[in-house]
Parts: structure tokens; C-alpha cells; sequence
């Protein structure tokens, strides 16, 4: 395996199990991550193919489902958390991140607070 391909493959590694991590243990942190999450699922199954091929894959023609789906993995359903995770793909996904916007805190003097 050549030395980009292996990176590939260790940062692979390393997001499923932050994605395990985040979806098991910090629940609460992973949905506040997936607030910025927009768009839809195409069923394309990319997401089911990171590292290993899901062995509740199923392929259907051009499309994908999952055969336990309604009772499949918190890290699945959560999929994906971050913009990160888009990037360990083969390929394209419909869902895209926002970019958080800015909050600004004004200084309130204390004259402004009497």
C-alpha cells in the first residue's frame, strides 16, 4: 500500500472511531456538531464503506439500504457528524456542512449596565 493510500486509511480508522466515540459517549456533543449538517441522504452507500463494506449492506440496483435500518447503529444514523467526515468518502455526498457564524460579544461598560 503506498504512503497516501495508508493515510487515507489510518484517517479512515481514526474517524470511525471518533464517530463511535462521539455518538456512544458524547451524545449530546455529536448532535450539537450535526447542527450545521444540510441536505439529504441519496442512499449511496459511501458511508457504509469506510474501511469495510457494513455487512447490513444491501445493494439494490443504483441504490443502497440497510437491512436493520429503524434499529442500525447511533453512529450510523448520526453519520456524518462533522465536515471531516466527508472527506473519508470515495466519492461525492449530498450533505454538506455550514459554516458557524460568528458570534460577537459586546463589552458592555459599566456605565452601559446602570
Amino acid at each position: 500500500m503506498r504512503n497516501g493510500a495508508f493515510k487515507f486509511r489510518l484517517a479512515q480508522a481514526a474517524g470511525k472511531l471518533r464517530r463511535f466515540y462521539k455518538s456512544t459517549f458524547r451524545y449530546r456533543q455529536a448532535l450539537e456538531g450535526i447542527e450545521l449538517r444540510r441536505g439529504e441522504c441519496n442512499r449511496c452507500g459511501r458511508c457504509c464503506k469506510i474501511l469495510f463494506r457494513c455487512p447490513f449492506l444491501i445493494e439494490e440496483g443504483d441504490s443502497f439500504r440497510c437491512r436493520i435500518y429503524g434499529r442500525h447503529f447511533t453512529a450510523c444514523k448520526l453519520f456524518p457528524l462533522e465536515a471531516a467526515d466527508l472527506a473519508e468518502l470515495d466519492g461525492e455526498c449530498t450533505f454538506h456542512f455550514a459554516k458557524p457564524e460568528k458570534v460577537i460579544w459586546a463589552a458592555s461598560s459599566p456605565a452601559q449596565t446602570r
